[in-house]
């Protein structure tokens, strides 16, 4: 059997009026070829930090959780190069096959949502804290080491992690970036 190992960061903004619950991140598992391939989850690590202050303060809340059914890709936003040397652990293993890795590029919507449905429990939740007059200097971290736990996700094909929030939508003028860090292999 054939193990290969990535990593993954990304910063999106998250911009004034942020919608509420939008999809904010996307990974999509749906390679055709080799038969059988799975994709196990070895940690993720969501960090936010406040950029701009806000006109209310808000908790909102940052959830990511396991698709299924993930029959069409999310669009719009910004696909994340997986391909050639990025995200290897070294570099005389093969490309990640991930069909699509993508973060919203700054739209109060979020992404466009493909087709999926989404665990009702998230595998991860970041709670943050958004204050007015002066940007919260919090940096905000929520991680899980699934390999330590014993407990990896593996996803199969059409299967995927979807990374939504603020749970409440940002007060006006307020902005922060939220880090996504995933660390994966993918076996077949």
């Amino acid at each position: 059997m054939a193990r290969r190992r990535f990593t993954k960061s990304a910063t999106l903004v998250c911009v004034a009026a942020q919608a509420a619950n939008g999809l904010l991140y996307g990974l999509r598992w749906a390679p055709d070829t080799p038969v059988g391939a799975l994709l196990e989850l070895e940690f993720l690590r969501l960090s936010f930090m406040q950029t701009i202050a806000a006109t209310a303060t808000i908790m909102p809340r940052f959830e990511a959780r396991v698709a299924r059914g993930f029959n069409t890709s999310d669009s719009s936003g910004s696909a994340l190069v997986v391909t050639g040397n990025e995200s290897k652990s070294f570099t005389d293993q093969e490309t990640s096959l991930v069909t699509d890795l993508r973060i919203t590029n700054s739209a109060s919507a979020g992404l466009t949502a493909g087709a999926k449905t989404k665990d009702t429990q998230p595998i991860l939740e970041l709670q943050t804290n958004q204050t007015i007059t002066t940007p919260n200097p919090v940096v905000y971290t929520a991680q899980r080491s699934f390999l330590e736990e014993g407990r990896v996700i593996v996803l199969k094909k059409n299967e995927g992690i979807a990374i939504e929030g603020p749970t409440v939508i940002f007060g006006a003028a307020g902005q922060g970036e939220l880090n996504v860090v995933i660390g994966w292999s993918e076996s077949y």
